[in-house]
């Protein structure tokens, strides 16, 4: 019965499940790169600076606006930028520090970056939704999306905390590498449909209009009627 809430969301699961790893890893990686520029002078502007820049790119890139960036280019295509933009980002890094100590202005530019990369990878994947879900699992698959974005902002944090205890700061950043990584590769081996339903309007117009009605249609749908009338 369990397998059965589940029909039909193959290849979504599959997709969700690397895009989760690189969630997690994503906000454990930010969350050392503060904790490092802490430790190595003790001094809270370098902590306060990295704040912005990590919240930053998230505000001025919303969902509407990032949403219709990603309504220009396929779906796959736009998880895979978004996804190798954040694999380079993080291979640089690691790279900067094989070579010697980063100056603060990469690292600034860095947790940016990633910044960015999580401000387009979050629409990306719910456009995925009406693409490679069945309508009746649109509430499902949504919620999915939605469990994994909180619990990777309160697991990631703890999750580079107890590595950094563990195994030291350079683990983390092969935490990232491994997250995006699996994250490009899912999206890689997920097969898409060749032909997306289109209508007259913007794809955005139309996704959110499709997930609203389907979700009205649902038993359990919160737009079945308004709040407030009987």
């Amino acid at each position: 019965m369990r397998a059965r809430r589940f029909e039909g969301m193959g290849p979504f699961i599959r997709l969700w499940s690397g895009q989760v790893v690189s969630l997690v890893g994503n906000p454990a990686l930010r969350f050392t790169v503060v904790v490092q520029a802490w430790t190595q002078n003790e001094r809270a502007t370098p902590v306060v600076l990295l704040s912005p820049a990590a919240i930053l790119p998230e505000n001025l890139l919303p969902p509407p606006m990032a949403g219709a960036l990603i309504d220009r280019v396929p779906r796959r295509t736009a998880l895979q930028l978004a996804d190798a933009g954040g694999l380079i980002v993080v291979a640089a890094l690691a790279l900067s520090y094989f070579l010697g100590s980063p100056h603060p202005w990469q690292v600034y530019a860095t947790v940016a970056l990633l910044g960015a990369c999580t401000a387009f990878q979050n629409p990306a994947l719910l456009s995925t939704v009406a693409v490679l879900v069945c309508e009746d699992q649109y509430q499902r698959a949504n919620g999915l999306i939605s469990s994994a974005r909180k619990g990777a902002e309160i697991c990631g944090p703890a999750l580079g905390d107890l590595t950094v205890a563990a195994s030291g700061i350079s683990m983390v950043r092969w935490i990232g590498l491994v997250g995006f990584a699996a994250a490009l590769t899912a999206v890689r081996t997920t097969r898409f449909p060749a032909h997306q339903k289109r209508t007259g309007s913007s794809p955005t117009t139309w996704r959110n209009g499709h997930g609203l009605a389907a979700a009205a249609r649902s038993p359990r749908g919160r737009f079945r009627r308004p709040i407030g009338l009987s």
